[in-house]
């Protein structure tokens, strides 16, 4: 049921209405190609981003903004870490790079029309909020199966919507996939990550494997190769 409705139905008479997260996540999927090639574009995009707003306006708030490309309350998001929201930031980090919004670096933004609730209007609320700072998007809707051969071939645009499912909320189909330069569904391809996961995929000590992909995901974060934006909800309404 989409949120607005479920929010609606909430209110009805002998109805009853459930907003829950879950373990999904929504992402911006980044690459080193074009103009994300510099780590000051990649975290400047990310610095522009308002989630909150975002959430608000889709999502009727429900939507958690998540800083990590993990959920909340599983293993592997570090609770202490929030990548903030700043449009000062983000200004100040094109300019080191020559760009700002009297001279925008241009990217392409791919994103599906309807394969996740919201996910092309999401898009084209961010390319606004990217435009405000210097960064201009041209957004192109694609099919998921489009999206699944370009990431196949390692030819996906700078950024791409993106939604990861996760029913188990471990963090190894977190970072451990989309990070792993090896792994098919990774985008970014950080080599200096294949060892570091290697590891992790081995590591017996339940404590250490979580700390490390805690670790793993800011890490990941701060170098701009991953654009976390919301934990996915689910809807049920129901008679009372």
């Amino acid at each position: 049921v989409p949120i607005r409705e479920a929010v609606r139905l909430g209110t009805v008479r002998g109805l009853a209405a459930r907003i829950d997260p879950t373990a999904d996540i929504m992402l911006l999927q980044i690459t080193r190609n074009g103009g994300f090639e510099r780590a000051q574009v990649r975290l400047a995009a990310h610095h522009a981003i308002n989630k909150d707003a975002i959430s608000r306006a889709f999502f009727q708030g429900h939507a958690l903004p998540i800083s990590v490309p993990a959920a909340r309350g599983t293993p592997g998001y570090p609770e202490n870490f929030s990548f903030p929201f700043s449009e000062e930031r983000a200004v100040a980090l094109l300019r080191e790079v020559g760009h700002g919004p009297d001279r925008p670096v241009r990217i392409k933004f791919f994103t599906t029309n309807g394969v996740f609730p919201n996910d092309f209007d999401m898009a084209r609320a961010i390319g606004q909020m990217w435009r405000r700072v210097g960064i201009e998007a041209d957004i192109e809707s694609i099919e998921l199966s489009t999206y699944q051969e370009r990431l196949r071939a390692n030819t996906l645009p700078e950024a791409t919507m993106f939604n990861w499912g996760n029913a188990a909320g471990d963090p190894e189909m977190y970072g451990g996939y989309l990070l792993d330069p090896r792994a098919i569904f990774s985008a970014f391809k950080a080599e200096e990550y294949r060892d570091r996961i290697a590891a992790l995929l081995i590591e017996t000590d339940e404590a250490k494997r979580f700390e490390g992909y805690r670790a793993l995901h800011r890490d990941a974060v701060e170098k701009g190769y991953s654009i976390p934006l919301l934990q996915s909800v689910r809807t049920v309404v129901h008679q009372a």
